[in-house]
């Protein structure tokens, strides 16, 4: 980190000021109280069944639903072997581990611990999105950035125990080292984002654009011949994330592919994303499924604003492209489970968002009404079969 305090000295700034951000304070306090509330509300007044080993508080169960039982699991028992259960190794192994750390300060109780990780990485998540927006597009559109991420339909999946806020909060920190151009440090954020999520490794592609931008690659008209430079290398740290866990899980199961394997175990292999698409349209309209017209709403949503992107020309091609690898790879995998929260850590997609409702103050209004509302539906829906964030 001492590259970070370097460049925040460097802009006259320290660590505890660019912490304390008051347009990210307001946003996250109201959003989280109401967030963790709705939740309580939801776990006491409906049945909830958790795959958590033991008794959970009834009031706790919407935050370890469905992947955060595993997680949790996971932070407690360490990863199996056993071929012959579900693979937990397909959960990657930096949130748990976060879990695990924070539980000495919980006396052991994993779930709060989850809780309070997913919170923490959320404010931190936030401050960078709002620090680096600010730097890209200006105080404006940073502010309402925040304030359409902290009350997206699906944000209260930041709050449960999942690593959404964890990936969110290190894409974010990485683009900011990037074009700081503390290549090391946004490296090593890199690497970690890679041991969060399988998609973490994909962020090396947009980084190494924004390094050729960096670099004069990129610009039109230049008199100069651009120099590519060693620091380029610092990127290269970035799939290690995923080669070190790989390489643990060699020594677990005996395979260096078990993660992989393992998705087949919950219907997961690799193909076109518009085989995928084509699948669940048909099942959305063949069975009527809610799961399946919730997912596809989300697709919609993803790709509207892709075009969107396109349409105003006022993103970079390294934001663009971050935003597309995070719908199209979970695409590829050959369902729509859970690319709602995939594509909520690619945050261009917040910008856009945000420069949408700042063109149209009907679509703003719209907004803050419509995505809170959606919410808590959806929190509603979080614990039963209908619904799988």
């Amino acid at each position: 980190m001492r590259n970070f305090t370097v460049s925040l000295k460097e802009k006259g700034l320290n660590t505890a000021r660019f912490i304390k951000c008051p347009a990210v304070q307001l946003p996250f306090v109201i959003s989280r109280f109401a967030v963790i509330a709705i939740s309580v509300i939801v776990g006491e007044a409906t049945h909830i069944v958790t795959q958590s080993p033991g008794l959970l508080p009834s009031y706790l169960k919407v935050f370890a639903v469905w992947d955060g039982s595993w997680y949790v699991s996971i932070a407690e028992n360490g990863y199996h072997a056993q071929f012959d259960k579900i693979p937990d190794y397909v959960w990657f192994p930096l949130y748990p581990l976060l879990i695990h750390l924070f539980s000495f300060l919980t006396f052991g109780n994993y779930l709060i611990a989850a809780i309070i990780v997913s919170n923490l990485c959320l404010a931190l998540a936030m401050v960078f999105v709002y620090r680096y927006t600010e730097i890209i597009l200006g105080d404006r559109l940073a502010k309402r950035s925040i304030l359409y991420l902290s009350i997206f339909p699906l944000s209260f999946v930041f709050s449960i125990a999942y690593p959404a806020s964890l990936q969110l909060l290190l894409c974010a920190a990485a683009f900011y080292f990037a074009e700081t151009k503390h290549w090391g440090t946004a490296g090593l954020v890199g690497m970690l984002a890679a041991a969060t999520n399988p998609l973490g490794v994909f962020i090396c592609f947009p980084l190494l654009l924004l390094y050729m931008r960096k670099k004069g690659f990129l610009r039109r008209g230049a008199h100069e011949r651009p120099c590519l430079g060693k620091q380029i290398l610092w990127l290269a740290m970035i799939p290690l994330g995923i080669v070190g866990y790989y390489t643990y899980l060699y020594f677990l199961t005996g395979s260096f592919w078990a993660d992989l394997d393992g998705e087949g175990h919950f219907g997961r292999s690799f193909g076109l994303f518009a085989d995928t698409l084509m699948h669940s349209v048909q099942l959305a309209s063949n069975s009527g499924s809610i799961l399946a017209l919730l997912d596809l709403s989300f697709v919609v949503t993803y790709f509207a604003l892709l075009a969107y992107m396109i349409w105003k020309k006022k993103f970079q091609l390294e934001h663009f492209l971050l935003a597309a690898l995070f719908v199209l790879v979970p695409l590829s995998t050959g369902q729509t489970d859970g690319i709602g929260r995939y594509g909520m850590a690619a945050f261009p997609f917040f910008w856009a968002l945000a420069s949408l409702g700042e063109e149209r103050p009907m679509f703003h209004r719209a907004y803050l009404v419509l995505a809170p509302m959606a919410l808590v539906l959806l929190l509603l829906l979080v614990g039963t079969p209908l619904f799988v964030p």
